[in-house]
C-alpha cells in the first residue's frame, strides 16, 4: 500500500514540473507579444525563461513516460 502512495505522489510532482513548464513557455510567449504590441522591445532573459521552460517540460514528459507506459 505505501508503494502506491509513493508512487502517486512521484507522479504528481512530475505532473506539477511538467504543468509549471508549461505555464512558464505560454507566460513567456505571452508577455513576448505584449512587449513587441506595446513597443517596449525584447522582454528580458526571454531566451534564458524558455530554456528553463523547456528544461521542467522535457522533465516532466520523462518522468511521466515511465508511468505511462506500465499502465
Amino acid at each position: 500500500m505505501l508503494n502506491l502512495i509513493e508512487a502517486n505522489r512521484s507522479k504528481r510532482l512530475r505532473l506539477w514540473i511538467f504543468l509549471a513548464g508549461f505555464l512558464l513557455n505560454e507566460g513567456l510567449l505571452f508577455l513576448q507579444s505584449l512587449f513587441g504590441w506595446l513597443g517596449y522591445g525584447v522582454l528580458p532573459l526571454y531566451n534564458e525563461g524558455f530554456l528553463t521552460a523547456s528544461v521542467l517540460l522535457l522533465i516532466g514528459i520523462l518522468g511521466l513516460s515511465p508511468h505511462a507506459l506500465k499502465r
